[in-house]
């Protein structure tokens, strides 16, 4: 960025200093978080994929490397890519399928999949930033949780429509709770998810759950 009073660029890589290093001038750390909120604001406002990651990396140019900004881009995952051949590692939360149908998978594959939650250096790295890095990652997991029941189960053809004909919202429910009750009796077995992380990862889909169907239908999946 450009210090205000001299016009001299300064390196805010480290975040920005409190005075400028080649005039002196007090740069206002207030005007400086008001500015990232207004972007991150915006950035969460944006539903075009593209556009958010544009903003996201403009923030990171204005203002170095802030949590915020870093958890953002980590939610936000390869979604802003556009051309090549199909990949859906581009999805964040579409390794969760592994979860749902690991029969679909090869072991391998299914190792791959769940190693972009369990063995993900970018999540590990942005966590470190936050003093309780367990509660981070664990809402990380929730949040891609309610994406994948969102875009996964909700919105599957095979949940919302019979015959061309709309399912009726409760049926719909009903479905989608079923693919999760297989969801959670799978995650028990799966010997790619690391023994520490299978209760972190089921509350987390059950809250994502519960995000989307609300909390009375969570709490049903509670004992399974």
């Amino acid at each position: 960025m450009d210090c205000p009073h001299c016009k001299n660029s300064i390196n805010i890589n480290e975040g920005l200093p409190l005075y400028c290093p080649w005039c002196g001038g007090k740069l206002n750390p207030d005007t400086d978080e008001a500015g990232l909120a207004s972007m991150l604001l915006q950035a969460k406002s944006e539903t075009d994929s593209v556009k958010k990651h544009d903003i996201l990396i403009k923030a990171k140019e204005i203002y170095g490397v802030r949590r915020e900004i870093e958890k953002e881009l980590l939610l936000l995952g390869r979604l802003y890519e556009r051309g090549g051949k199909p990949d859906f590692y581009r999805i964040p939360y579409w390794p969760l399928n592994a979860i749902e149908k690991p029969r679909e998978f090869s072991k391998r594959d299914r190792q791959k999949m769940l190693d972009s939650f369990f063995s993900n250096p970018q999540l590990m790295r942005v966590a470190e930033m936050y003093e309780d890095r367990m509660a981070f990652i664990n809402e990380y997991l929730t949040s891609m949780s309610e994406e994948y029941v969102r875009t996964f189960m909700q919105n599957s053809n095979t949940n919302l429509y019979f015959l061309g004909f709309r399912r009726k919202a409760d049926d719909v429910r009903s479905r989608c709770e079923s693919c999760m009750i297989r969801m959670l009796n799978n995650l028990k077995d799966m010997k790619e998810i690391p023994d520490d992380m299978k209760t972190p990862m089921r509350d987390a889909l059950i809250e994502g759950f519960g995000r989307v169907f609300g909390e009375a239908s969570a709490a049903e999946l509670i004992n399974i």
